[in-house]
């Protein structure tokens, strides 16, 4: 997995960590997923961000980000919410 705050460095970057939160290989990512690589990354209130990001990207409500159109508006979420401040002071 990536070092702390590292997939959201770049585009590619944040692409290919958004790949690997599949843990299972079912080509759909689930809130537990979602929610341990959030953890994983370092970032604190997991489930409030994992709730906000289905409510989001989860456009036919089955519960898990699964198709291309729900993983591009995971990755635009994902640039908005969870980038992370550590080169600001």
């Amino acid at each position: 997995m990536f070092a702390p705050s590292s997939p959201m460095e770049d585009q590619q970057s944040l692409k290919c960590w958004l790949d690997g939160i599949d843990t299972n290989k079912d080509r759909k990512i689930s809130k537990e997923e979602l929610r341990k690589a959030l953890h994983d990354l370092g970032l604190h209130f997991t489930h409030w961000r994992v709730w906000h990001a289905m409510a989001r990207a989860d456009l036919n409500h089955n519960h898990c980000i699964d198709g291309h159109k729900e993983l591009d508006v995971l990755y635009e979420y994902a640039k908005k919410h969870w980038e992370t401040r550590r080169h600001r002071h």
